[in-house]
């Protein structure tokens, strides 16, 4: 699972950044939203904490 976060924390960062630079200011805001939050389940999973959805890594 935490490769597919890190995955996910990638790619909807790149394509906030490119919604950005074309004016798509809604879009690029709920791409960033979602870099953030897959950024958020990496670091929960390395802690071995629970995702937001209660999975535990061990």
């Amino acid at each position: 699972m935490q490769r597919t976060a890190k995955y996910i924390e990638e790619l909807s960062g790149q394509l906030s950044q490119l919604a950005q630079q074309h004016g798509l200011q809604d879009l690029a805001y709920l791409l960033k939203l979602a870099s953030e939050e897959a950024r958020a389940n990496v670091e929960r999973a390395a802690e071995g904490l629970p995702s937001a959805s209660g999975e535990t890594r061990g």
